[in-house]
């Protein structure tokens, strides 16, 4: 009977044991929802209203930035130049120009049209032929892509300097361009990070192949949407470059801003998918 009673002990001992260190601890287990959320994800909070396509992306080295920007552009000035449309498309990725195929099949008459009163209005008001340069494109951010060899180019910079005053008359409605001035968050980035935002419009690039001349830096084309088609590029670069001819009379007295508005809405025109439905 003490055997059976000292079993008994020893058992209740060993459960009491087993339960005490829970007891014991006075911590208070972290639900995730108590852990303060990261930039990341206030940044993506829809309240905010803010349109990021990517917060803490890398900036890519020099050497990449440099012939991201060169081959950018290139792609503006042939999209502004008459008999370009062919050139245009020779800067989009492969699959983007076998998807388009032969565009010397469309006709571009009206394109060339809208080009030559562009340039014909650009040269009336600055005196001046126009031409993109890197400089014109030297704040646009060039961010490392999540593949291998690809980078995001944010034209959210370029926005930031329309070719307009920053409020149309009388201070109500839309601004009389089409730009618009995206405000960003950069200012809640925190400092020195190494890291920079991606936000407003983008573009995806991909480069292909490692063999690009100094007079030559065309290996990186752009990866434009799916749904575009040869017929709809080419409207989307008449329609970008007609809106802004037509605010002329609000043009910048500075060439330069005038520059890359143009080069916002050439950039912008590769990746408009809203004549999608018509094709």
């Amino acid at each position: 009977m003490k055997t059976i009673h000292l079993f008994l002990s020893a058992v209740v001992i060993a459960s009491m044991s087993s339960v005490l260190p829970a007891q014991k601890s006075d911590k208070i287990p972290v639900k995730p929802s108590d852990i303060p959320p990261s930039n990341s994800a206030l940044a993506g909070n829809a309240a905010a209203g803010e349109k990021l396509q990517q917060l803490g992306s890398q900036l890519a080295d020099a050497k990449t930035s440099t012939e991201v920007r060169d081959a950018l552009m290139q792609i503006v000035n042939a999209g502004t130049t008459e008999n370009g449309f062919v050139d245009l498309v020779g800067h989009m990725a492969k699959q983007d120009r076998d998807r388009l195929g032969d565009v010397r099949k469309e006709d571009l008459d009206e394109l060339h049209k809208v080009i030559r009163q562009f340039k014909e209005d650009f040269r009336m008001r600055y005196n001046q032929e126009f031409s993109l340069k890197p400089d014109h494109l030297k704040e646009a951010s060039v961010n490392l892509g999540q593949a291998k060899d690809t980078v995001t180019v944010s034209l959210s910079e370029l926005e930031k300097n329309p070719a307009v005053p920053p409020t149309p008359a009388g201070g109500k409605g839309d601004l009389p361009s089409p730009l618009k001035v995206t405000d960003g968050l950069s200012k809640d980035i925190p400092a020195n990070t190494g890291m920079s935002m991606v936000a407003g419009p983008t573009l995806n690039l991909i480069k292909e192949g490692s063999n690009a001349t100094a007079s030559d830096m065309n290996s990186w084309k752009v990866n434009i949407p799916n749904e575009v088609t040869a017929k709809q590029l080419k409207q989307n670069l008449t329609m970008h470059l007609r809106k802004l001819d037509d605010q002329k009379s609000t043009w910048s007295d500075d060439a330069n801003s005038t520059s890359r508005a143009a080069a916002a809405q050439v950039l912008q025109a590769l990746n408009d998918t809203t004549l999608a439905s018509d094709q």
